[in-house]
């Protein structure tokens, strides 16, 4: 059985769906499902047509979307049509509404739609009811591994992900600010990588936290991220539209036992609600820190309660859940 992966991104790019694609194809391949991934940007008809003759090599062909790499193009919505696939959609309900309703050229053929939450699917079948019977929700994994950790975690605050606008980084910075001025002895770090066309913002993020005791890690390796949050008490993740099953960063720092304070919204599951703590503003987000810090054995229990939270993501049953359905699909084109 051999599989094609779609992506527009791919590591070393900053991309949440390229690094997902990177993960999936490495957990399928140690399955021994052979595995081959498809960088694909340009998006002519002439490329369109070398890329469905080179598809008749393989017995699945999977895309996942919406990347980065793929930008404005209609493109994969036309291989869709011209080509049936397994497509993973990790954004439906959040997209901008040009691109929902672009989303439409996937349900006219699909062999399969995955969803990564059980909601951005019963959203997804609210919307096009005739795609049920077509679809299916498997959940993501963290991009990134578990780190070693040796001895007690440092007393540190992290932000980790994309560094790009409407991520709310501003408000870690703001908490730095506020933790700095109150006089807490705390670390402060960001580690993310930089979309390039984000460059200048990152530069203006710089330039706003110079005085501040904030230590910009941009660029590390998967490995170098997880020893960090091995070792690290407090993460501050403030997603705009609050925490979900889908934020392989939020996956990230629970994974590896980080207490982690972010918001709370329509897609933050119940399950999550003991798990971590919700904060509305910066200022509230220090008020946690400062009532946490100390308090040793709470501190153990709420990190013993992400790692156990997070292992239902695994990628090996991830991996498996993938395989299910590609020798489904190639059993029935046999």
């Amino acid at each position: 059985m051999k599989i094609a992966i779609i992506t527009g991104s791919y590591p070393p790019d900053a991309c949440g769906v390229g690094d997902y694609t990177y993960v999936l194809a490495n957990k399928l391949k140690q399955q021994g499902i052979s595995v081959t991934v498809i960088k694909q940007n340009r998006w002519t008809g002439r490329e369109i047509k070398k890329l469905i003759k080179e598809l008749k090599n393989y017995d699945v062909v999977h895309l996942q979307y919406p990347t980065q790499g793929y930008g404005y193009s209609l493109g994969p919505h036309l291989l869709s049509i011209l080509r049936p696939l397994v497509i993973t959609i990790h954004e439906v309900s959040q997209a901008h509404i040009i691109r929902r309703f672009s989303l439409l050229a996937f349900t006219l053929r699909p062999i399969k739609l995955i969803f990564t939450t059980e909601f951005e699917k019963n959203y997804a079948e609210k919307h096009a009811p005739w795609i049920k019977g077509r679809t299916t929700f498997i959940p993501i994994g963290s991009n990134i591994p578990i780190g070693k950790r040796a001895g007690e975690r440092e007393k540190q605050v992290v932000y980790f992900g994309l560094i790009y606008p409407k991520k709310n980084i501003e408000d870690f910075i703001n908490l730095t600010e506020l933790a700095h001025n109150s006089g807490l002895q705390i670390k402060f770090k960001i580690i993310g990588k930089v979309v390039d066309k984000f460059q200048s913002y990152y530069s203006e993020l710089k330039e706003k936290s110079k005085n501040l005791p904030i230590e910009w890690l941009i660029n590390l390796n998967d490995t170098e991220v997880a020893n960090i949050l091995s070792q690290t008490t407090f993460a501050y993740l403030p997603f705009p539209d609050g925490a979900s099953d889908r934020r392989s960063s939020l996956l990230a720092t629970l994974s590896n036992g980080v207490i982690t304070i972010t918001t709370q919204g329509l897609f933050t599951p119940k399950s999550m609600e003991k798990v971590v703590k919700f904060a509305n503003t910066p200022l509230d987000a220090l008020q946690i820190i400062k009532s946490l810090i100390g308090r040793e054995e709470c501190l153990q229990i709420l990190s013993r309660r992400s790692e156990e939270y997070a292992e239902r993501f695994s990628w090996e049953h991830i991996a498996m859940e993938h395989i299910e359905i590609y020798e489904e699909i190639a059993g029935g084109h046999k």
